[in-house]
């Protein structure tokens, strides 16, 4: 099939793209690189990937990635592409790049998976189950469940055939951004800081809080699966990827195994955490899409730190300065 997946430069969606080009499918890669890297693209199978830069939020542009979209007579489109800000008022680009996404779907007229956080769309105060009321955090959050709610309404009106909704948690690994900016997550924070031997190294909390943690690998696998479930002419509105909960504790012991780290591990008690413990719904990603998570925070652990090592230079650098590193596909 030929597929084109916006955000295709960023930690995940480079992550789809390899694993799509594995598969057999000519993949159209759109991104604007304010946080995805065209290296990260590098050893890709250039007859099967093609770039364009695109500025998502700008809706006046959204002809053009349409357009290129469209020419290549694309099959699937996959949305990855979203905006990070802890600026609520920066989360008006999502409501702009959300209405650019939509609009495109009304041209196009194609199957499409759209990938949203699990976490971005539950409130912190309740377990977020189907049924029950609740507030999405924040404008990020809003954003994210106002796409899942248009993408019914275009199903229903008849402007695409079918569409799949899911929502990863907490993924971690390869690709992901290791230093220089204020949206590190925990996982690869505690890793670039015990890999550079920092002592003490500072926890929020007493370990106890916990998440539900995926492995990158596992969430491609459902981007897989979702496309299979669009090839079979099917729709899931939306289906819940994560692997189970893990303390913040475990994961520190994890990352100091793996590193070989001498550094002390100082709990910062008292500290504000936000939610102590993210309980999502069990995942129906086995139900929906065939899906279940394969790969332990152990495991998932140890192949991150050996990729980190094997790329130490992303320990101490990255783009989200606006300045898009590397230039080439090789």
């Amino acid at each position: 099939m030929k597929i084109a997946v916006t955000g295709g430069a960023g930690f995940f969606g480079n992550q789809v793209v390899r694993r799509l080009v594995q598969d057999g499918h000519i993949v159209f890669v759109i991104d604007d690189l304010s946080r995805g890297r065209l290296e990260n693209l590098q050893g890709v199978n250039r007859k099967k990937v093609s770039f364009t830069l695109a500025d998502f939020s700008d809706p006046r542009k959204a002809f053009e990635w349409t357009s290129f979209i469209s020419k290549n007579k694309v099959n699937v489109l996959v949305h990855m592409a979203s905006p990070m800000s802890h600026n609520p008022i920066d989360h008006i680009a999502g409501l702009e790049l959300a209405s650019s996404y939509l609009r495109s779907l009304e041209v196009l007229r194609v199957p499409t998976v759209y990938i949203c956080s699990s976490s971005a769309n539950t409130d912190p105060d309740s377990r977020g189950r189907r049924g029950e009321s609740f507030r999405p955090e924040g404008l990020y959050g809003m954003t994210k469940m106002f796409i899942e709610w248009a993408l019914s309404d275009l199903k229903n009106a008849g402007i695409i055939p079918n569409y799949v909704a899911i929502r990863p948690s907490n993924l971690y690994g390869p690709y992901e951004v290791f230093s220089g900016h204020s949206h590190i997550h925990v996982i690869p924070n505690l890793t670039r800081k015990a890999l550079l031997g920092e002592s003490p190294i500072e926890v929020l909390g007493d370990g106890s809080q916990t998440r539900p943690f995926t492995y990158v690998e596992d969430g491609v696998q459902a981007v897989i699966n979702a496309i299979e479930v669009l090839r079979k002419g099917k729709t899931v509105e939306s289906a819940l990827i994560h692997g189970p909960q893990v303390s913040i504790k475990e994961v520190i012991e994890h990352i100091i195994t793996q590193t070989k780290s001498s550094s002390k591990v100082v709990w910062k008690k008292g500290a504000h955490i936000g939610v102590a413990s993210r309980d999502l719904p069990p995942h129906d990603g086995k139900l929906l899409l065939g899906w279940k998570p394969t790969v332990s925070i152990k495991a998932g652990i140890q192949k991150t730190v050996e990729w980190v090592k094997a790329n130490p230079d992303r320990l101490t650098r990255d783009n989200l300065d606006g300045r898009p590193l590397g230039s080439t596909l090789a």
